[in-house]
């Protein structure tokens, strides 16, 4: 799926990023650029007194390329050989192997945005491209760095740094 991934500057000049889902990729740089300055001009949107889109910074084409490898939930279950703390090491996934040397190599920065609402950011080990690691294994990095009890809000890839890293904001209990 392609989509137009958009920065824009916000009332506060923090960066504000919009995604817009199949976009049309026969529109000109020109063309988009406008657009994307009349939705700054007309100065609608507000998120807690702040503006959105106040200044567009940059603007590129995302494509998103999805390659199943296997649903589990259309073969036929297998019995069940005991809990996961009881296969052998000989049973463990490459897939297992390489999430758990993801995790041992990232450092979490942390940041209250609001209370009970928390960023954190963190990137890959070095050599490994974001585009390449799985659903499974990004799935154990968001359980790994996400506080206990917390709600996963949005997740995303700030490219605007080098290297990349991912950003999560997640709802926290504010009641433990």
């Amino acid at each position: 799926m392609l989509s137009l991934a958009a920065t824009f500057k916000n009332s506060a000049d923090k960066k504000h990023r919009w995604r817009m889902k199949n976009a049309d990729p026969n529109r000109s740089p020109e063309e988009i650029k406008t657009s994307l300055e009349k939705l700054s001009a007309i100065n609608l949107f507000e998120k807690d007194g702040v503006g959105l889109f106040q200044d567009v910074v940059s603007a590129k084409f995302v494509e998103r390329t999805v390659t199943p490898i296997f649903d589990k939930s259309k073969e036929p279950s297998l019995p069940d050989t005991g809990t996961e703390s009881e296969r052998s090491t000989s049973q463990i996934t490459d897939s297992e192997a390489n999430s758990a040397e993801l995790l041992r190599e990232i450092t979490v920065e942390e940041r209250i945005i609001q209370s009970g609402i928390i960023e954190q950011r963190f990137e890959l080990p070095a050599g490994i491209d974001p585009n390449e690691i799985n659903e499974e294994q990004t799935l154990s990095l968001v359980l790994a760095v996400m506080p206990e009890g917390g709600t996963l809000e949005d997740i995303y890839f700030d490219e605007a740094v080098d290297p990349a890293k991912i950003v999560m904001v997640v709802k926290v209990n504010t009641d433990q």
